[in-house]
């Protein structure tokens, strides 16, 4: 594998934007309008969020089994082309310059200073799949969940050295399951590798359905938002947006659903309905009530048809 130019692939790069080839936007129902994704370069080797990928690399290609892309830096951008779309991609202090609602949050935790770890801020952690993932397996392999509760909200602190520090659990499941959790995180401390210069403060909420619960532990305003969400896809997915607009919008003063990966789908489908049907205003409403500007699967719809509130 040769690096040219300087080693200048080397380290970690996020995805900015994704464009045609003619630098236009994608179209606004294309799922890569607004998504998060990280590229590692490392010696010989690449990852694209987490997942190893083999590769190739040349003064001028990256060849991947599936993928062949040309690159190129301009400004602070690596620009990624491949036979159809360009992807473009800037270091993470870059990323937080041009985008500071990014720049981490200070708290002080008994009388010293940490940072709020966020999608760009975040010590690296060498695990197939990264720290979410690592998380997600331990979710998948407990069965001991009591009725009721499904939710876990847990916080740390990594030093500057690479340490955990400071674990305390906010919100319990169980004292089998928190026990079992702190365990799990200090066995995976040796895969953490802080090179922020900080120590920087992890708070993680791990949501999850309880299938042995009654009604899957499904509130009945959860269900009705369910039932929103699914008669809405229908449309959405055959381009129908005016019908998709009339479905979603049922969601009305409902917000109470414990899986929230739905509401926040709903409410970002429900915004581009909006701008299929050139409700701006709308749009950008829907957009901020699923993450706003911090959110990657709302980010770049508010830059293009939003003022940045």
């Amino acid at each position: 594998m040769l690096f040219s130019q300087n080693n200048k692939l080397e380290g970690r790069w996020i995805l900015d934007k994704e464009t045609e080839l003619d630098g236009n936007l994608l179209p606004i129902n294309d799922f890569n309008f607004s998504r998060y994704e990280d590229y590692k370069f490392m010696s010989n080797k690449m990852e694209i969020s987490g997942m190893e990928v083999p590769v190739t690399i040349s003064s001028n290609k990256i060849k991947t089994p599936g993928l062949e892309f040309g690159y190129e830096f301009k400004d602070e951008y690596l620009i990624l082309r491949n036979t159809n779309k360009i992807l473009w991609l800037l270091r993470p202090q870059s990323f937080i310059q041009l985008y500071p609602e990014f720049q981490p949050k200070e708290i002080n935790i008994d009388g010293r200073i940490v940072y709020h770890e966020n999608v760009i801020f975040t010590a690296d952690f060498n695990y197939k799949g990264g720290f979410t993932k690592y998380l997600q397996d331990f979710l998948m392999n407990y069965h001991d969940f009591p009725n009721g509760k499904n939710q876990s909200i847990i916080e740390f602190v990594i030093t500057k050295n690479s340490k955990i520090e400071n674990v305390k659990i906010l919100k319990s499941i169980s004292t089998d399951f928190d026990s079992k959790l702190i365990l799990h995180l200090k066995k995976g401390e040796k895969l953490f590798q802080n090179s922020t210069g900080t120590d920087v403060f992890y708070r993680k909420i791990n949501s999850f359905i309880n299938e042995d619960g009654p009604k899957s532990g499904l509130s009945k305003e959860d269900r009705t938002v369910v039932k929103i969400f699914e008669k809405g896809n229908g449309y959405y997915l055959k381009n129908d947006f005016k019908k998709a607009v009339e479905s979603y919008e049922q969601i009305g003063t409902l917000n109470s659903i414990n899986n929230s990966m739905i509401l926040e789908t709903l409410y970002i489908r429900l915004g581009v309905s909006y701008l299929a049907n050139e409700n701006f205003p709308g749009a950008c409403e829907s957009f901020n009530k699923a993450g706003g500007l911090t959110n990657f699967k709302t980010r770049n719809y508010i830059i293009n048809f939003c003022n940045k509130k």
